[in-house]
């Protein structure tokens, strides 16, 4: 054996956090594309490769060879971004990569404060620091599909007034709701309460 070589790549599309449609085939061959029909007994590993940033999922990251080949099931990522596999064996110091796999975002479930108001502030006058809000998956990765749904800030749940300011709803940019203008004209501790058409979920930011 000298080469591991991919008979069926992965999707070349999937979804974070969804087993990808087409699953990895990987054989074991020499130098002359034959197959190491023999071995039974080495592994092949799947691990994320020279592109992406998070690790590759999956229960069978490793697979016993069958007649040399190694058939992978249940592969996984959850990060938004562009990746591929590398496959490695103990059978050899030799290695393949996958072509490259498009990853996107799985359905928006949270909204996540990316940036805090300002700690404090003074009566009716905007606040220095205006809140950031980003509607992403359950892995975190930001809905950058979505420039349609909106965000809506109010007081929250500490407060007894009404958040003013002439944009109070703001329409998702990249799945990013950035705000401007507002501000609180009672004197007390008060905090921001964030929700959006987008779905049941909500966030609270800090007093």
């Amino acid at each position: 054996a000298t080469q591991l070589v991919i008979t069926q790549q992965s999707s070349a599309t999937a979804t974070a956090g969804m087993t990808f449609a087409v699953q990895p085939v990987v054989k074991e061959e020499d130098a002359f594309g034959n197959v190491i029909t023999s071995d039974s007994t080495n592994t092949v590993t799947a691990t994320r490769s020279s592109h992406g940033s998070a690790s590759l999922q999956g229960s069978n990251l490793t697979v016993t060879l069958a007649n040399g080949v190694a058939t992978f099931s249940g592969l996984s990522y959850d990060v938004a971004e562009t990746m591929n596999l590398a496959f490695t064996t103990n059978a050899g110091a030799f290695a393949a990569a996958s072509n490259d796999i498009v990853v996107s975002p799985a359905s928006a479930t949270q909204l996540v404060v990316t940036q805090q108001p300002s700690a404090t502030a003074t009566a009716g006058v905007t606040f220095a620091v205006q809140p950031v809000v980003k509607e992403e998956d359950t892995f975190g990765n930001v809905i950058a599909g979505d420039s349609t749904s909106t965000v809506t800030a109010a007081c929250g749940t500490h407060g007894s007034a009404n958040l003013q300011g002439s944009s109070l709803t703001v329409t998702l940019v990249n799945g990013v709701a950035t705000f401007s203008g507002l501000s609180y004209d009672l004197a007390e501790t008060m905090n921001l309460t964030f929700t959006t058409n987008a779905g049941a979920f909500a966030a609270a930011s800090n007093d």
